[in-house]
């Protein structure tokens, strides 16, 4: 959407400095130029952002599910457990920093004015839902 707002704009300033220099205004058209093709270079560039993007998504979410399935086997087979009990506190971290990324993934989506930048995909990853794996004493 912003992509096509941008492109839009680029296309405006252009018809206006075509129509300044067709009618010989006084107005610098020049500068309706420059602006245009600054907007086109902004526009290629947050084309070819979103086209990669979207295109490696799948790789993207395969390496998350790979994370995913690497922390709750950590977790359901107690590999965090340890003498110093460091351990869990990394994984949790971990679990934490993982969850919120999905989290962020899903929110960015949803966003008009960014949601063009991230793949459609997040829905396809679980968050890491922590209450399964309380342990009880």
């Amino acid at each position: 959407m912003i992509i096509a707002i941008v492109f839009a704009a680029a296309l405006i300033l252009f018809l206006v400095a075509w129509l300044m220099w067709k009618y010989n205004d006084d107005l610098c058209y020049e500068a309706f130029i420059t602006f245009g093709v600054i907007a086109l270079i902004v526009a290629f560039i947050m084309g070819s952002i979103a086209f990669i993007d979207n295109t490696t998504k799948e790789a993207t979410i395969a390496r998350y599910q790979m994370k995913r399935d690497s922390l709750v086997f950590q977790l359901e087979n107690n590999y965090y457990n340890n003498v110093v009990e460091n351990g869990r506190e990394n994984l949790m971290k971990e679990i934490y920093e993982f969850n919120a990324t999905v989290v962020k993934g899903r929110i960015n989506k949803e966003n008009v004015w960014v949601g063009v930048f991230w793949p459609e995909d997040w829905y396809a990853i679980e968050p890491i839902d922590l209450n399964k794996y309380r342990e009880t004493k």
